[in-house]
């Protein structure tokens, strides 16, 4: 690619002088090969610096700050004392600079190998309060055990597993990359996807980014609400209850913000939404020894599709980022075991556990049960196809029958449905309607069945949710 510009000046010695570094401001003469260097970008490049062209630099323009990081990271380089003293100046200028250019240079960051390092280099140069000032209230937010950092290291460290996991994963395959024993056993465990995981992050169309970077912005920001939801318990333990879903608000402003395609943005969305769900199934198959149910797969990549392969992806990273090298070898071998599962399901087996062939439509069940157009008849057949993953619907009279009971039991808010909530099996029952929640909550020592005469009276106007409350009906007690 041959780029042709005008000269910035009278010639070309006013157009490299005016150019960010000096590195940057050298021409060659395509005759004879000789070099113009005026700026002495030549020797800067042998000694590894990096120097701004003139002071007034990075009020030309400001976002030559964030490219500074991202030079010095990309080869290796020293900013030097001058140049870092100008940064500091210019910092408040940031903001004159549009997000679309922003968001461009952080991307190239990510795109690199060392992204957490530019992310704290930024941060030293007090550049990175002007551009992603969320990431910087994580600094102090005290986690209890097993996490070994505050919620700022935790998630620099969680970017810093994920380039090395995606390194180890990658179709390059150099055996250094999985000399780390972590590394090594994840390989024998996953390494037959490599291809595939390839493909998934080359998908993204929109130029100069990949699926790879905005899981990156994801683990960044994975944590970012927790600074607004710790609480202390009555065990001096830190909880944050909710972080996910607060954080996925947060990310999805920030990459709003940054004018981040609608798919990026719901990408990430979905990523943080659901970040904690397979360490759930992690710490059930090391406490219960059970595996996820063809439900819970099914479930999972409804819910998340191909963010599901990212998922699996950020949980590896994030388990690893909590315990750090005091990260247990069978709980390790554990979340193998269930990023494996849920990628086998995914990539070999996604007829059968992710998206079963469609037995019926819409017209079948309007006609068959008698029902009128509505959002009831997307339930339906959303509950046909579990059934089908489930193995208790084979053909298009067993899909009828299923939906007919189905249509019965919802009807008396008999739809069972859990939640893990605070390592509690929640079960609630509901009758899905177009209203507002409405959670029906029992007493003392009885279960949600003490409502169930009264659904055919509340749902014209809401979706009526009656819980097992802890400890009774179908719900599971607390540990304590």
């Amino acid at each position: 690619v041959i780029d042709f510009s005008s000269f910035r000046g009278k010639n070309l010695t006013e157009d490299l002088e005016a150019r960010d570094f000096t590195i940057n401001a050298m021409a060659i003469d395509i005759h004879d090969q000789s070099i113009h260097d005026p700026l002495g970008g030549a020797a800067d490049l042998r000694n590894k610096l990096l120097k701004v062209c003139r002071n007034s630099s990075f009020l030309d323009d400001p976002l030559r700050i964030i490219r500074a990081v991202r030079m010095a990271l990309a080869f290796d380089l020293r900013i030097t004392p001058e140049t870092k003293a100008l940064i500091k100046e210019t910092v408040p200028r940031i903001a004159e600079v549009s997000s679309e250019r922003i968001r461009d240079e952080i991307f190239r960051i990510l795109q690199g190998s060392k992204s957490a390092a530019g992310i704290k280099a930024l941060d030293m140069l007090g550049a990175l309060q002007p551009i992603l000032p969320e990431v910087i209230k994580l600094k102090g937010t005290a986690q209890s055990l097993p996490h070994v950092h505050d919620v700022w290291a935790h998630s620099m460290s969680v970017v810093d597993h994920l380039e090395s996991i995606l390194a180890a994963l990658s179709e390059e395959y150099h055996p250094e990359t999985a000399s780390n024993y972590f590394h090594g056993v994840m390989v024998l465990r996953i390494g037959r996807y490599r291809k595939q995981i390839a493909d998934h992050f080359a998908s993204n169309t929109l130029p100069g980014r990949s699926w790879r970077e905005v899981l990156l912005f994801a683990g960044l920001f994975h944590d970012v609400a927790k600074p607004l939801m710790a609480v202390q318990t009555d065990d001096d333990r830190i909880r944050y209850w909710g972080h996910e879903g607060v954080s996925a608000d947060i990310a999805a402003e920030r990459a709003l913000q940054l004018k981040m395609s609608n798919e990026e943005v719901d990408r990430i969305n979905v990523i943080i939404q659901n970040h904690m769900r397979l360490h759930f199934h992690t710490s059930r198959l090391l406490n219960e020894q059970k595996t996820p149910s063809p439900r819970a797969i099914y479930r999972f990549f409804r819910d998340t599709g191909d963010a599901g392969v990212d998922i699996c992806l950020l949980t590896l990273a994030d388990l690893w980022a909590t315990y750090e090298n005091t990260l247990p070898e069978d709980t390790w071998v554990a979340c193998l075991d269930i990023v494996r599962i849920f990628l086998e399901a995914w990539w070999e087996k996604p007829a059968e556990k992710v998206s079963p062939p469609r037995l019926i439509s819409g017209q079948d069940i309007m006609k068959t049960l008698e029902i009128d157009p509505g959002p009831e008849v997307g339930l339906i057949i959303e509950a046909v196809r579990e059934a089908q993953v489930i193995g208790m619907v084979h053909n298009q009279r067993d899909a009828l029958d299923y939906a007919r009971k189905y249509l019965q039991k919802s009807r008396i808010g008999d739809i069972k449905e859990y939640v893990n909530l605070n390592d509690i099996c929640l079960a609630y029952f509901q009758r899905p309607g177009q209203g507002i929640p409405l959670i029906l909550i029992h007493g003392y020592p009885l279960d949600h069945t003490i409502w169930q005469p009264l659904v055919p009276y509340l749902d014209q106007n809401f979706r009526v949710i009656m819980p097992d409350l802890p400890g009774f009906g179908l719900s599971g007690n607390p540990a304590e």
